[in-house]
């Protein structure tokens, strides 16, 4: 995993996709099994071809139908239910392969399907995982597509950004920082 990283910070995404699948395999956890998939669908994702973001989506779609075949849902969506006759995988990580497809359906232009995956990957993560890095990832393009989508009504985009924005200055992630920077900037030329 830790290679997977490094080739990944140096832009070298073919051979981190690569790194992170193999790590994958070799996962002593279902955990790590999956951080280490959606790590190589988000590599996969940097490399700029058309077919990367169906390659991504190939990869980390059966991490997806796996959470959803173990987990329960009761009343409204965002409630979740571990079922006790399974094995309960990790609500982070079905909070990062949803945030993941998202990314790469929004890629693809699937707005509507992008901003549902977008959604339930906010909700995952900030209630009950609390992993705020994702939680403002999520924010920031779940705004973009609200622009996108609205044009006219910006203060629900703008409120989205600030949070996100807020949520990665606490967190002191300076690429996050920026992103939800260049996002006000361009909320307020519109």
């Amino acid at each position: 995993m830790t290679v997977g990283h490094t080739l990944h910070s140096l832009g070298k995404f073919q051979q981190a996709s690569v790194r992170f699948m193999s790590a994958s395999a070799k996962a002593a956890t279902p955990s790590w099994r999956d951080v280490g998939t959606c790590c190589a669908a988000l590599s996969i994702l940097c490399i700029d071809e058309e077919s990367s973001q169906s390659r991504a989506l190939d990869i980390v779609n059966p991490v997806i139908r796996m959470h959803e075949a173990t987990l329960t849902q009761v009343g409204k969506k965002d409630k979740v239910v571990k079922d006790p006759n399974t094995s309960s995988p990790s609500v982070a990580d079905q909070a990062l392969a949803l945030f993941v497809t998202g990314y790469a359906l929004l890629q693809q232009s699937n707005i509507d399907e992008a901003k549902a995956r977008l959604g339930r990957a906010l909700k995952m993560a900030h209630g009950y995982s609390g992993n705020n890095q994702l939680v403002s990832m999520s924010l920031r393009l779940i705004a973009g597509i609200v622009i996108e989508t609205t044009k006219t009504d910006i203060s629900q985009s703008l409120d989205m950004v600030q949070s996100s924005f807020t949520l990665s200055k606490a967190q002191e992630d300076l690429p996050s920082q920026l992103a939800s920077l260049v996002d006000l900037i361009k909320i307020h030329e519109i």
